[in-house]
């Protein structure tokens, strides 16, 4: 299985949680899976330059950011909790 291989099956695990926004600081040992989810029309990316940054984003989107009715959503991939 290649790096792109993994990356396409955990963006549609991510996709398979309900996820849709997704926040990412650059990293090189995951840049294949950034790469993946910044392509996918599943998912809004949002590249971010500091952790706080991304927590921040994350805690001020619904649950379902496409409703934008509830409360809470991508903060909990970013906190790897999902």
């Amino acid at each position: 299985m290649t790096e792109k291989d993994i990356a396409f099956r955990i963006a549609d695990e991510i996709a398979a949680s309900g996820i849709d926004l997704i926040a990412s600081l650059p990293d090189n040992w995951i840049a294949e899976l950034i790469e993946t989810v910044n392509s996918d029309t599943r998912f809004t990316h949002v590249p971010v330059n500091r952790e706080e940054s991304a927590i921040g984003l994350c805690a001020g989107v619904p649950a379902d950011s496409r409703d934008r009715s509830n409360a809470e959503t991508c903060g909990r991939w970013a906190g790897g909790m999902k």
